[in-house]
């Protein structure tokens, strides 16, 4: 289960990272909802640090290799 989670922090407190890959069951759509209400609806990390307060967040840590593809030249040397 997740305790914590930051958005791109700038002093990280581990060397763990999501891959922006979320599934939700049904029962979290009306939290979404409540979370979009308050105008935050351009954010999902930081929705998971909204949801872990208010429901169980379980996540898969993944041992295979992984790339960072957010840009162009990160797209390419991948």
């Amino acid at each position: 289960m997740i305790i914590g989670f930051e958005e791109k922090p700038i002093e990280p407190k581990c060397g763990l990272i999501a891959t922006a890959y979320y599934i939700f069951p049904q029962r979290i759509f009306p939290l979404l909802s409540q979370y979009c209400a308050k105008g935050e609806r351009d954010n999902l990390g930081s929705f998971i640090a909204y949801l872990i307060d208010r429901d169980e967040v379980h996540a898969y840590t993944f041992s295979e290799l992984w790339f960072d593809i957010g840009s162009i030249d990160a797209q390419e040397s991948a």
